[in-house]
């Protein structure tokens, strides 16, 4: 009997698992550099987080928590200001204003097409009506 539920127990797990592994495998490939970079900084940053909440509770004091330095990669970082900053930066980025993307569709280009055909026609028309007096 428990080696039914074992054998079972595995290959659900093979079943559940491995499809999700191949999944986030492709996702990770299809993502840019920029995109690979951001999700580098915010799992630094949750980390970051952790630590700081961690000293807070384990008793720490704003000053110490403050002169928390962490190295990672031969980089030093200052988890307070690094939290700081990034927080700064969410901010700044939530305040600009996303402007809609706009398409440029064949009614556009023929409106654009129509004014600049007016434009040169009126031009040509003013240049070719006699106003009764010659120009010297």
């Amino acid at each position: 009997m428990k080696s039914v539920f074992i054998s079972c127990f595995i290959l659900l797990s093979f079943i559940f698992l491995h499809p999700s592994g191949l999944i986030f495998a492709q996702e990770e490939r299809n993502l840019t550099e920029n995109q690979k970079e951001e999700k580098k900084r915010q799992l630094l940053l949750r980390e970051m987080q952790r630590l700081i909440e961690t000293a807070r509770m384990a008793g720490f004091s704003e000053e110490e928590i403050r002169k928390i330095k962490l190295q990672r990669n031969g980089k030093v970082y200052h988890v307070w200001s690094f939290v700081e900053e990034e927080k700064q930066r969410y901010s700044q980025q939530q305040t600009i204003p996303q402007q809609p993307k706009k398409y440029l569709t064949v009614q556009d280009i023929t409106e654009e097409l129509i004014e600049e055909e007016s434009e040169s026609l009126s031009t040509i028309r003013q240049e070719l009506f006699f106003s009764g007096e010659e120009e010297k």
